[in-house]
C-alpha cells in the first residue's frame, strides 16, 4: 500500500513537472517573439533613419548645384553684358574667352555629374548590401527558432511516452496490488 501511495505521489509529481516545464516553454516562446519584434521595430528605425539621411544628402546636392548654377549663370549674363558693350575690336577677344569659358564650364559640369552619379551609385549598392545582411539575419534568426522549436517538441513528445510508460506501469501496479490483495486462505481451521 505504501508502495502505491509513493508511486501515486510521484506520478502527481511528474504531471505537476510536465505542466510546469510546458509554461515555462511557452513564457520563453512569448519573450522570442517580443525580442524579435524589439529587433524588427530597431531595424525599421535605422531603414527610416539612413532613409532620411539619404533624402537629405541629395537635397543638399541639389540645392547647391541650384546656388551653384545660378551663380554661374549670373556671372555669365554679367560677362557677357560686358561683352556686348565693349568696343568692336575687343568683341572677338571677349567672345574667344567666353567660348573657352563655357567650354570648362560644360567640361565642369559633366565631371559633376559624373561624380554626382558614381556616388548614387555607391550609396545604392550600399543600401543593398545593407538589405542583403539583414534579409541574411532575418534568415538565421529563423531557422535558429525552427530548430529550437522543433527541438522542444521533440523534448515534449519524449516527455510524453515517458509519463504514458509510467502511467502504464503505475496501472500494472495496482493490478498486481489487488492481486496480492485479493482472497486470503484462512489459517484457521475449524
Amino acid at each position: 500500500m505504501e508502495m502505491l501511495v509513493t508511486v501515486v505521489g510521484l506520478a502527481a509529481t511528474v504531471i505537476t513537472l510536465y505542466v510546469l516545464l510546458r509554461k515555462s516553454m511557452r513564457e520563453g516562446f512569448d519573450r522570442i517573439d517580443a525580442r524579435f519584434d524589439k529587433f524588427e521595430a530597431r531595424t525599421d528605425s535605422r531603414f527610416e533613419k539612413v532613409e532620411t539621411s539619404a533624402d537629405t544628402r541629395f537635397d543638399k546636392i541639389e540645392t547647391s548645384a541650384d546656388t551653384r548654377f545660378d551663380k554661374i549663370e549670373t556671372s555669365a549674363d554679367t560677362r557677357f553684358d560686358k561683352i556686348e558693350t565693349s568696343a568692336d575690336t575687343r568683341f572677338e577677344k571677349f567672345e574667344t574667352s567666353a567660348d573657352t569659358r563655357f567650354e570648362k564650364f560644360e567640361a565642369r559640369f559633366d565631371k559633376f555629374e559624373a561624380s554626382a552619379d558614381t556616388r548614387f551609385e555607391k550609396f545604392e549598392a550600399r543600401f543593398d548590401k545593407v538589405e542583403e545582411s539583414i534579409d541574411a539575419r532575418f534568415e538565421k534568426v529563423d531557422a535558429r527558432f525552427e530548430k529550437f522549436e522543433a527541438s522542444a517538441d521533440a523534448r515534449f513528445d519524449k516527455m510524453f511516452r515517458e509519463l504514458s510508460a509510467i502511467r502504464a506501469d503505475i496501472v500494472d501496479l495496482k493490478v498486481d496490488v489487488a492481486r496480492l490483495e485479493g482472497p486470503r486462505p484462512s489459517l484457521i481451521v475449524s
